[in-house]
């Protein structure tokens, strides 16, 4: 199983400028499995599991989708295989 962690929610001042991307696997070695991670739709594989950075990402709304490949790169039947998550960055934070 594969569960998206974050980034999710809200990110405002300076902690937009570095990201953390985080994920959780169960019954499931790395790297006999990889991870592929949608990035705005940009992709990246992943052969640890670690928290990872992500630095560059624009101001608005963000999406990533992780993916996990079998040990040929197909995508490994599994439920909720794909999982996303949605999140936001704010430079400056919009009072309310």
């Amino acid at each position: 199983m594969l569960f998206y962690s974050r980034p999710k929610g809200l990110y405002t001042g300076d902690d937009i400028k570095k990201v953390m991307l985080d994920f959780y696997l169960i019954n499931a070695d790395m790297p006999k499995y990889t991870v592929e991670a949608d990035i705005n739709g940009e992709k990246h594989m992943l052969d640890k599991w670690q928290p990872y950075y992500i630095e560059g990402l624009p101001e608005g709304d963000n999406m990533i989708t992780l993916t996990l490949l079998d040990s040929t790169g197909q995508v490994a039947k599994i439920p909720m295989n794909p999982v996303s998550g949605k999140f936001q960055l704010e430079k400056t934070p919009v009072a309310k």
